[in-house]
């Protein structure tokens, strides 16, 4: 499969955005928008909210989205879909870009492209104080693990 190459968000400093082909930016201003896909459940890059009673789409990405439209002097439209079909969308030319809070991986990266990282994601594991003594943390890899120090008690 082709890479498709295009607009690149990365003057932003908060994931990734996908990209499609074309001409740049050329053909959304001739055009006059610019369609972005979203799966609008992954707050607070992208949800769902009530604003006035209406039913509205929010978050770090969105606010990207409407800047970037906005510099580039084109309106913006968000185009919501399952997560899983934003790439499809993204390939058939149904959206212009994707700001989803997707993160590269080798199977995406031989489909679309990628701008630079806008957010760096650092996930950790909860857990009480009191459990500490409990776990020990195994050294980093590219899949960390915990192991509990002993096997945790039966629940009745």
């Amino acid at each position: 499969m082709g890479h498709y190459r295009g607009i690149v968000a990365r003057d932003f400093a908060i994931s990734r955005t996908v990209c499609t082909g074309g001409n740049g930016f050329a053909q959304y201003t001739k055009r006059g928008y610019l369609i972005v896909g979203l799966s609008a459940d992954y707050a607070p890059l992208e949800f769902h909210t009530t604003i006035d009673g209406q039913d509205t789409i929010v978050g770090a990405d969105v606010a990207m989205a409407k800047n970037l439209a906005s510099s580039m002097g084109v309106k913006l439209q968000l185009k919501e879909m399952q997560f899983d079909a934003l790439i499809g969308a993204l390939k058939t030319h149904k959206v212009d870009m994707i700001i989803s809070g997707m993160s590269e991986t080798p199977d995406r990266e031989k489909q679309v492209t990628f701008s630079k990282p806008y957010l760096e994601e650092r996930q950790v594991v909860l857990i009480r104080k009191s459990d500490a003594k409990n776990i020990t943390p195994l050294p980093i890899s590219a899949t960390p693990r915990w192991v509990p120090k002993s096997k945790p008690p039966k629940s009745s």
